[in-house]
């Protein structure tokens, strides 16, 4: 499982009948950057280490290595990061830094995920540093969808936030983590961002 946070309880339920890896990894590495193989007994549901060729960093604000335990923002490096967003200096100043800790040119990627190591040298994932959400499969920015609801003439202030489906899982989600809703439960609400805004 990549791509989504797995709920534990999800996690454990698949892994009592089949061999199940819990990953993590953005699509501007290589899809899956981490990976761990899950048991219901293990104590933890982590992500895992590095797969080859990949390198994980848990740093602070200033781009320095947090100790192991404390959160901190992931970043990507090795080989498999990409080269950047085509023509966007803008975003890839954001998201790509020059590798410190691999040097030689390379570049390391800002995930946005937080996460922290483990003393038995895995990662957990603790989350987001900002508003992204997934919504079927699809990366959403949701003050980008506030944005361009307020650039038009209709709307003064507007608010967007991600539906809470009903999961078959448990109880619902905010944002929905991995678990597709039963199809008597889905709705419009499922399907898209719920989006409020104030009229003027």
């Amino acid at each position: 499982m990549a791509g989504e946070p797995c709920p534990r309880p999800l996690a454990d339920k698949w892994s009592e009948f089949c061999t199940f890896y819990n990953g993590c990894g953005p699509t501007e590495t290589t899809i899956v950057n981490t990976m761990h193989l899950h048991y219901p007994w293990c104590e933890r549901l982590a992500i895992g280490k590095p797969t080859p060729n990949n390198t994980v960093y848990i740093l602070d604000e200033n781009l320095k290595p947090r100790a192991i335990g404390e959160v901190g923002e992931m970043w990507a490096g090795g080989d498999c990061v990409s080269a950047g967003y085509l023509n966007n200096d803008q975003l890839n100043a954001d998201r790509y830094a020059p590798d410190p800790f691999l040097g030689d040119g390379r570049l390391m990627f800002r995930t946005r995920d937080l996460g922290r190591w483990t003393e038995d040298g895995a990662l957990e994932h603790f989350g987001r540093t900002d508003d992204q959400v997934k919504i079927r499969g699809f990366r959403v920015e949701l003050d980008s969808v506030s944005a361009v609801l307020e650039a038009t003439p209709a709307c003064k202030k507007a608010s967007a936030s991600s539906a809470a489906p009903t999961t078959p899982c448990g109880p619902p989600q905010t944002p929905t983590k991995g678990c597709r809703p039963s199809p008597k439960n889905e709705s419009l609400s499922s399907q898209a961002a719920e989006v409020k805004a104030l009229k003027k």
